[in-house]
């Protein structure tokens, strides 16, 4: 009754509703009857504000990794030249306490301070994928630590055909095959937009995030009888959709507007499943990479002014964020622990 009056008091101009999730759904939906609107039970703070020079989208920004895999992914499109060609990125993210943009060219080096001798895998789908290349380019290249970094492919993380009718994108490694290989000291990890079906995403999601804990407990010595520390780290789903332009600017309050053009890759589920990964991370003490700022970002996919694509990012452009963000959450939570 309490919660509900919460939400009534929320509501965007007397419009917004609790929708009853369906039987089989694990989510707390807080969206209206088209799912253009939905509150934000865990607001994000901060706004988009104007650059002092906008970038273009023009270049596409391959992070030229030696590897012919990961250079034929970065080259088949997930920063499309073609489709970007006209947009320009004209805003940058602002927090209270912070304003991103490394003015001083010093995030690379900072970056391979911290990270020292560890590694990084990043894990998931080709949006995953994006995320990494931003990490390169933004993060690790600059330093010369980009050699840590590593981006396997996994488009549900379990390797199971989890898309319509059984069927769907499921390239990839499973992720505890990737763990395995790679041995990292941290794993970003994401999972989302080819698992059709809110039980399969539930279940799912806890079978990663279980597993991933227990890899966590098993962090091998490091010598002298002193256990190396594994990292875990979820990253939200990229938000799907295109518009025209930014909505809102401020997502600091406690409703974020959602226009979406094309529904036909669910990425009306998206927000919610991202609210229940974050609730379910926080009883594990998971570390969350919080992009849900982007959700008013979806004027800078490359569907927005032509094509189809409704759910990568023009690069450069709004996912530059993960950058700094990654970084700001390595230094807090991550070295938090190491202390303990």
């Amino acid at each position: 009754h309490h919660t509900s009056k919460i939400l009534k008091s929320l509501s965007l101009n007397g419009r917004l509703e609790l929708v009853p999730p369906a039987s089989d759904s694990p989510l707390l939906r807080y969206c209206n009857a088209t799912e253009t609107s939905c509150l934000q039970p865990a607001p994000i703070q901060g706004r988009w504000v104007k650059r002092p020079v906008p970038l273009t989208s023009a270049d596409n920004h391959c992070p030229g990794w030696g590897f012919d895999k990961q250079r034929e992914w970065c080259d088949n499109g997930y920063a499309p030249n073609v489709q970007c060609k006209s947009h320009v990125e004209e805003y940058q993210w602002q927090t209270p306490f912070y304003q991103y943009g490394d003015p001083n060219g010093e995030i690379g080096k900072v970056a391979c301070q911290f990270l020292g001798n560890r590694t990084l895998l990043v894990l998931g789908d080709s949006t995953g994928g994006q995320g990494a290349m931003v990490m390169h380019n933004r993060l690790f290249y600059p330093g010369g630590c980009h050699k840590q970094l590593t981006y396997i492919l996994s488009d549900t993380l379990i390797r199971k055909h989890m898309g319509m009718n059984g069927h769907g994108m499921n390239r990839g490694m499973h992720y505890q095959e990737a763990l395995a290989a790679v041995k990292p000291d941290i794993v970003v990890v994401s999972v989302g937009p080819h698992i059709y079906n809110e039980s399969n995403f539930k279940s799912t999601l806890l079978e990663v995030l279980d597993g991933l804990e227990e890899w966590r407990r098993q962090a091998p010595s490091s010598g002298a009888g002193v256990s190396r520390r594994r990292h875990v780290v979820y990253r939200t789903i990229a938000p799907g959709g295109c518009s025209k332009e930014i909505q809102p600017q401020d997502v600091s309050s406690d409703t974020v507007a959602l226009t979406f053009k094309d529904y036909s890759f669910q990425h009306a589920m998206f927000y919610g499943r991202d609210l229940y990964a974050i609730a379910q991370c926080k009883q594990r003490r998971i570390p969350v990479l919080d992009l849900r700022m982007l959700y008013s970002r979806t004027d800078f996919h490359p569907g927005s002014k032509n094509g189809k694509d409704c759910l990568h990012f023009c690069s450069p452009g709004p996912l530059d964020v993960i950058a700094d963000l990654l970084l700001e959450l390595l230094q807090n939570e991550l070295k938090a622990k190491e202390e303990d």
